[in-house]
């Protein structure tokens, strides 16, 4: 999907463009600072860091665990049946859906402690998950 710049955001939004997504970048401490705003002033907007110096803002109900809750009803499969594997904040949802969390070693402590394991790699995830299953 094309990424588009605007400079006139409001002109947009009165028009009655929503946006799925906005993506600010900048230093962790002033984004750090702008996502604990704007999660104390708003109920429908959802805010991850999504990379130590991108903060992303979506709608509330927006998210990869719920889009992974959505695919698992759509398609009938137990939420046992599936890993997830992530190294970003915008990864937690996905790690809330799944008993089969995995977090990469060189993600955030945070990230790390909302998974239920942590790994060097993918192979060494399947490899931990496949060992525990037999």
């Amino acid at each position: 999907m094309p990424v588009d710049r605007f400079e006139h955001e409001d002109e947009l939004f009165a028009a009655g463009n929503v946006p799925c997504k906005i993506a600010l970048f900048g230093s962790a401490a002033d984004l750090r600072a702008f996502q604990i705003m704007i999660d104390d002033c708003s109920t429908d907007v959802t805010s991850y860091m999504a990379d130590k110096d991108c903060l992303d803002l979506m709608p509330r109900h927006v998210s990869k665990g719920e889009a992974l809750r959505v695919l698992l009803a759509h398609l009938a499969i137990a939420n046992e049946e599936v890993m997830c594997i992530g190294d970003a904040h915008n990864d937690i949802s996905m790690f809330n859906v799944t008993p089969h969390s995995f977090a990469m070693e060189h993600s955030h402590p945070e990230v790390k402690n909302s998974a239920r394991s942590v790994v060097q790699s993918v192979a060494e995830a399947v490899d931990q998950l496949v060992t525990h299953s037999m």
